[in-house]
């Protein structure tokens, strides 16, 4: 049933993606600067997990949709539009929650200690938490694009956890 679900929702985000289409200049700097980020956290979970032969505990995440802002920081011919804001936010909700639901299963005992889902789970929280933070004024429509192709890449990944947890022995 969660996959059916996964499966429907991995869909309509992707017809959505496919439906809008802009163009504007990549910012390679900023994805640099992220993804350094995101492999730090990762390393350090890792780590964590091998020196001491124990799972690393994750927290849900608060629900933090983003919302929409009046700001002019971005231009405004190339600003998201308000129904792939509310799909993005929706994405993201339902990403969200599955994060949640994946985060609760790997915390429970029965679950054994798993290097790669804790670095799957660590940069899955990172992206959640950077989308949270961003306003509707803040992002342009191929930022949003790039979103929600990001939201949906972690729906796989999480699914994609579920399928590797193991008992502990």
């Amino acid at each position: 049933m969660k996959k059916k679900l996964a499966a429907i929702v991995m869909a309509g985000v992707l017809s959505a993606s496919m439906l809008c289409a802009c163009g504007s200049e990549a910012q390679p700097e900023k994805a640099a600067e992220t993804v350094e980020t995101v492999a730090e956290t990762t390393e350090e979970a890792a780590a964590e997990t091998e020196e001491t032969g124990t799972k690393v505990e994750f927290e849900e995440l608060e629900k933090e949709t983003p919302e929409a802002a009046d700001g002019e920081e971005v231009d405004k011919a190339m600003m998201v539009d308000d129904e792939t804001f509310a799909d993005l936010q929706e994405s993201y909700e339902i990403v969200l929650d599955m994060y949640n639901e994946v985060v609760d299963l790997y915390n429970k005992d029965e679950v054994a200690a798993d290097p790669y889902v804790e670095k799957s789970l660590t940069n899955i929280k990172k992206t959640l938490t950077t989308i949270g933070d961003k306003s509707q004024g803040s992002m342009s429509m191929q930022d949003a694009l790039k979103l929600m192709e990001t939201l949906d890449k972690n729906m796989g990944e999480l699914d994609k956890l579920v399928d590797r947890m193991k008992l502990a022995e």
